[in-house]
């Protein structure tokens, strides 16, 4: 920009390869504007949260469906921390929190995992609930157990989350662990 009036008193924009004067009558600071489609933020031009930048193309991105980006500035968008589970759709993108697992899969620290009385279907990418002759204890991705006596046995009509689900069917009488 030149504030003097004369080609000898140009003085370059804060961030000249990121800023640009085409396009103003480049009189002043004020008229140094970024590039593309880069945000000014304290003098310095960089993309917003939930976008990355992209050197080659010199513009700001979209972070993916599983990624996120907290920052102000030129910085990479970050994977969630399980990408096949986890998903940012529908967020901005801006912060670990908006990796939310998906379907009906808790989160449980950095993980997703399968409810207590349900078990992962990884076709369906989807927990589903443990059959009328198994159970599963405890919040995670293990596989549902069968029932000690699974012939005699059901967990219907139980939250079948422990082996206390596995009741015997037929007016039958647990004794010992077997019906």
């Amino acid at each position: 920009f030149n504030s003097g009036g004369t080609l000898a008193s140009c003085t370059a924009c804060p961030d000249p390869e990121l800023m640009t004067t085409a396009g103003s009558p480049q009189a002043s600071l004020e008229d140094c504007k970024c590039i593309g489609n880069l945000e000014l933020h304290d003098g310095v031009c960089g993309c917003p949260p939930g976008k990355s930048y992209d050197a080659l193309s010199r513009v700001c991105v979209a972070c993916t469906d599983q990624e996120y980006q907290p920052f102000f500035g030129l910085n990479s968008c970050q994977q969630c921390a399980d990408s096949i589970l986890m998903s940012t759709a529908g967020t901005l993108k801006s912060s670990i929190s908006d990796c939310k697992c998906i379907g009906n899969l808790k989160r449980l620290g950095d993980s997703c995992v399968c409810a207590a009385g349900f078990e992962y279907d990884p076709n369906q990418r989807y927990c589903t609930s443990c059959s009328s002759t198994s159970y599963k204890a405890g919040d995670n991705m293990n596989a549902c157990a069968s029932c000690p006596d699974a012939a005699l046995m059901s967990t219907a009509n139980t939250a079948k989350d422990s082996a206390a689900s596995c009741v015997c069917v037929n007016n039958l009488v647990l004794i010992d662990g077997a019906c």
